[in-house]
């Protein structure tokens, strides 16, 4: 899906696409994609992110 993210003009067109050519469901591509990016943030990161916005 990143792969592609850049031949379309955002990423819900993104996602359409690659789940048409894969024969998936639209919703369940995007909840996969925003779990990956969630994925990617370390603990350190998310403990840091929450204590900034106790400030």
């Amino acid at each position: 899906m990143r792969e592609h993210r850049a031949d379309y003009s955002s990423n819900a067109k993104a996602v359409e696409a690659v789940a048409q050519q894969k024969g998936g469901g639209r919703e369940s591509l995007r909840r996969w994609m925003t779990a990956s990016e969630r994925e990617r943030v370390t603990s350190d990161e998310t403990a840091e992110n929450k204590r900034l916005r106790r400030m």
